[in-house]
């Protein structure tokens, strides 16, 4: 009895592969996005009162806001996340980075970029 008949493959449109097969995002393996790991950024709350002159005191003063992303998303989406959390870094191994010179807005349009590919971003008037 013949075995019965598989549709053809559907042809390669450039997808990177692994050595194993298995397809990549940038340098990364797609099973990443499945069962993500989990990366905590820490970004320090804006502080209007904050003197720029003294960064190093108003940084150690203010409170910090934790955001949490798929290792995976991040990685694929960005050459500095590739590399600082990748196994070469300290924030590979313990998947914490602390962004000292972003504003919390700034890192929420990215996340939301992350995720739809598109950059929300609310006007708040002061």
């Amino acid at each position: 009895m013949e075995p019965p008949l598989l549709p053809p493959s559907p042809p390669s449109r450039g997808t990177k592969r692994s050595a194993s097969g298995e397809p990549l995002i940038g340098k990364n393996r797609i099973s990443s996005l499945y069962k993500p790991e989990i990366v905590s950024i820490f970004i320090y709350e804006e502080d209007d009162k904050a003197d720029k002159e003294d960064e190093d005191a108003t940084t150690k003063e203010r409170e910090m806001i934790e955001y949490q992303v798929p290792r995976g998303l991040i990685r694929a989406s960005s050459e500095y996340f590739d590399k600082a959390f990748g196994d070469d870094f300290e924030e590979g191994k313990t998947r914490k980075i602390v962004l000292a010179d972003v504003l919390p807005w700034v890192f929420e349009c990215f996340i939301g970029w992350l995720y739809t590919q598109k950059v929300f971003w609310e006007y708040q008037a002061t």
